[in-house]
């Protein structure tokens, strides 16, 4: 169940109205103006109340590409584990359970990623690729995770994760 704020006690004309999901504990904006236009679909307006403290598993080999990932979760308040920069040090990292989510590349060092992949799935954690080049959809590290690609937009790349955790 949303609670809408009414636009005539909160907002002046031509302002977009906020709805607040208490399910979710996050806060979703409806593109709607407020003259009754119909809503559109909810955009997340802030990835940084689903990802303040949540412990998150970056595994990339490229330097500058980790840091780039890790600058943009920590901007929003994650807790970065790693960065890790083979498929054994990710690994090592997330087999204590404490991570609730993994970035990663499909490649490290080289390597294909294909024992991170399954465990994450045995272990049901949350993850998302973040490739230099598109693999295929069939690929079986596609299989339940979404792929994005190099270079990123910050944002749109924290509503991916933010949209991966459960609430």
């Amino acid at each position: 169940m949303s609670i809408t704020m009414s636009c005539s006690n909160l907002f002046s004309e031509g302002v977009p109205t906020h709805v607040v999901s208490p399910l979710s504990k996050s806060c979703i904006v409806e593109i709607r103006r407020c003259v009754d236009a119909e809503a559109k679909d909810p955009l997340i307006l802030d990835a940084g109340i689903m990802l303040s403290g949540r412990r998150i598993l970056v595994a990339e080999s490229d330097y500058y590409s980790a840091m780039e990932l890790c600058f943009s979760l920590h901007e929003v308040g994650a807790i970065i584990i790693g960065p890790a920069s083979s498929e054994d040090a990710a690994l090592d990292l997330l087999l204590p359970g404490q991570v609730d989510l993994v970035v990663f590349n499909a490649w490290l060092r080289d390597q294909r990623v294909t024992l991170l992949a399954e465990c994450l799935r045995r272990l049901r954690v949350p993850s998302v690729m973040v490739n230099d080049r598109l693999l295929s959809s069939s690929d079986p590290l596609c299989q339940g995770r979404p792929q994005m690609l190099h270079p990123l937009t910050h944002d749109r790349f924290q509503r991916v994760v933010a949209n991966l955790l459960p609430a």
